[in-house]
């Protein structure tokens, strides 16, 4: 009996250290994120802005700063020559890849071209993207480039090795600051801006936000017009450029 009263207290003290750590335990910090503008709100007069990324790392770490929108399905068109003019011949659909993507980082390395197998920058949609339509085998990765260099020409892809900041901050933590260019192409929806802490090559910690993108005032009408109410959006468009070309035709009576 002694014995068992001796086993039932300890289980006891054990019990209430368990429970003593699990509430004094302090909890990995996870980096603190923040975004400006928290939301991008496209007006008429929108030109482009600069997004202001900042998140917490471990100290001594490098860093890498996503953006990146929704996975989805992209189309190209396959160029040909056609009776001695260039024109469309087929069309490739791009799956598993978003349809806007930044990404920079503090060391130019951890950007290379080389490193492919990273969960970041272009190898990674690489190694995800699937290809349907008018595609040849073996041609996946001439498409995938030019792909890349369409994107880039519109300003929805861009890599900036060497542009992420990295300056100490309290608590032996640090800040990790970028600055990133979106132009008037962005689609409304919801992004992803992510901070990943990189120590050598092994990831230390990977943390993300979403970012909202709005269209306001007469393009966030237009747009409702025409994804809710495509009825209205067609008798309001027939009605435009019936006044249009009523206008139209009354100046070149006076000319």
């Amino acid at each position: 009996m002694q014995r068992g009263r001796g086993s039932g207290r300890g289980g006891l003290l054990v019990l209430a250290a368990l429970v003593l750590l699990g509430i004094f335990a302090v909890p990995a910090r996870a980096a603190h994120i923040q975004v400006t503008p928290a939301t991008l709100k496209i007006h008429g007069f929108f030109g482009g802005t600069r997004l202001q990324v900042s998140g917490e790392i471990p100290a001594g770490c490098a860093a890498v700063i996503e953006v990146m929108g929704q996975g989805g399905e992209q189309e190209l068109m396959r160029k040909g020559r056609r009776w001695d003019l260039w024109m469309n011949v087929g069309e490739i659909d791009i799956k598993g890849v978003p349809g806007f993507y930044l990404v920079a980082s503090s060391a130019p390395r951890l950007l290379s071209v080389s490193q492919t197998e990273k969960p970041w920058g272009y190898g990674l949609w690489r190694r995800r993207a699937r290809f349907q339509g008018a595609v040849k085998p073996g041609e996946e990765a001439l498409i995938f480039k030019e792909f890349l260099q369409l994107k880039e020409g519109r300003g929805l892809y861009g890599r900036f090795p060497g542009a992420v900041e990295v300056a100490a901050a309290e608590g032996g933590r640090a800040q990790a600051r970028v600055s990133l260019p979106i132009n008037t192409r962005i689609a409304p929806g919801t992004y992803r801006v992510c901070v990943t802490a990189v120590r050598g090559w092994e990831v230390v910690q990977r943390s993300q936000v979403p970012w909202r993108v709005e269209m306001v005032g007469t393009p966030g009408f237009l747009t409702f017009l025409a994804l809710k109410r495509p009825v209205l959006y067609g008798i309001l468009a027939l009605g435009l450029a019936a006044v249009v070309g009523f206008l139209s035709g009354v100046l070149f009576k006076r000319k």
